[in-house]
C-alpha cells in the first residue's frame, strides 16, 4: 500500500485543534505528503436562521474571509506554509468529507472534542466524517500525543483488508511499540447451552483447529507486513469489549482498525470498529478498506 499523498487536517479555530494539526504535520513529514489545513464555515442560514435575506451574501463572504485569516494565523503558528490554509462553506462533517474526496486526500485528521473520556466521538464532527469519508480517518483526542505514537494497538481479524490495516500501522509506528490483537469469539457464543452439555462434541475440536488456523494466518500477515518487532495477542470474548479493555490496560496511544465495510455512506455503522471508537481511550486511525480490482 502506498504511503499517504494528501492529508487534510480539519480544524475548528477554537484553540483546541492544535493537536490535530500537530498530528497531521507529523504524519505528513514522515510520509512526504501534501498537507491542507481546512476549516468549515457554516452557511448564514445555519447560524442566523431567517436572517439570511437581511444579512445578505456579503456577510457570509466576511465570515469566510475572517476564517481564512485565522487559518493562515494557525499555519504560521505551526510553521506550516500559508498556502496550506483552506476554507469551505457547509455542514462541517459532510463538507470535510466532500473536500477530501474532491481534492483526492487519502487521510483526514479530525478532533474528537469531548474531553470527558468515554463516548468521545458521539455527537461530534468526527462522527459525521467517519461515516461519510471515502478515505482513512484519524480521530485525535484533545489533548493528545500530537501524533507521537509510542504504543499502538492494531485490531485485525485475518479477513481481506487486514494487510492494509497492518501496512498503515507500520508506516505510522516509526519505532513505536506495536501490539497486534486478534479477538476470537467463544465457540458457544450466542447459544443457550452449557459447556458441560457441549463438552464431548467433536465440533469443539474443529473450532479449536479453525482458531489455530486464523492465528497462523494473522501471524503470517504480520510477518509479511515487515514489522521489525511486534507482539501478537489473542483475546477471547466480544471483540469491541476486549479491544477497549486491552487499550486501557496497556495505556495505548493509538488504535488502528479497518472500516468493517467496503462501500457506501454509513460504512462503519454496526461494526466492531464503530463500537471501539465510541468507547476508546486513545486516538484512532480507521483504515478505509478498498474494493478488490
Amino acid at each position: 500500500m502506498a504511503k499517504y499523498q494528501h492529508i487534510v487536517a480539519a480544524v475548528e479555530l477554537d484553540g483546541a485543534d492544535i493537536p490535530v494539526v500537530a498530528a497531521a504535520q507529523r504524519i505528513a513529514d514522515q510520509q512526504s505528503a501534501k498537507l491542507s489545513i481546512l476549516t468549515v464555515v457554516r452557511p448564514v442560514t445555519h447560524l442566523y436562521a431567517g436572517l439570511d435575506t437581511v444579512l445578505g451574501p456579503e456577510f457570509e463572504a466576511q465570515l469566510r474571509q475572517a476564517a481564512q485569516s485565522e487559518v493562515k494565523n494557525l499555519c504560521r503558528t505551526r510553521h506550516v506554509p500559508e498556502r496550506c490554509a483552506r476554507v469551505d462553506v457547509g455542514e462541517p462533517g459532510a463538507t470535510i468529507a466532500e473536500f477530501a474526496e474532491r481534492h483526492a486526500a487519502d487521510l483526514i485528521v479530525v478532533g474528537a472534542h469531548d474531553r470527558h473520556g468515554l463516548e468521545y466521538f458521539v455527537g461530534t464532527n468526527a462522527t459525521a466524517v467517519l461515516h461519510r469519508a471515502h478515505c482513512d480517518v484519524l480521530g485525535v483526542r484533545v489533548p493528545s500525543s500530537e501524533g507521537n505514537y509510542r504504543l499502538i494497538v492494531v485490531g485485525i481479524d485475518g479477513e481481506p483488508g487486514s494487510r492494509e490495516v497492518l501496512d498503515r500501522a507500520r508506516d505510522i509506528a516509526r519505532g513505536g511499540n506495536v501490539h497486534v490483537v486478534l479477538v476470537v469469539k467463544p465457540p458457544l457464543s450466542g447459544y443457550a447451552v452449557s459447556s458441560d452439555e457441549f463438552a464431548d462434541n467433536p465440533l469443539l475440536d474443529d473450532l479449536a483447529a479453525m482458531e489455530q488456523h486464523v492465528i497462523e494466518v494473522v501471524q503470517g500477515l504480520v510477518d509479511s507486513a515487515g514489522f521489525a518487532n511486534v507482539e501478537v495477542e489473542v483475546l477471547h470474548g466480544k471483540p469491541s469489549q476486549q479491544i477497549k479493555r486491552y487499550l486501557q490496560r496497556i495505556g495505548a496511544d493509538l488504535v488502528v482498525m479497518g472500516s468493517g465495510d467496503h462501500v457506501g455512506v454509513g460504512w462503519m455503522i454496526g461494526s466492531t470498529t464503530n463500537n471501539v471508537l465510541h468507547g476508546g481511550s486513545c486516538d484512532a486511525l480507521v483504515v478505509r478498506k478498498r474494493l478488490e480490482t
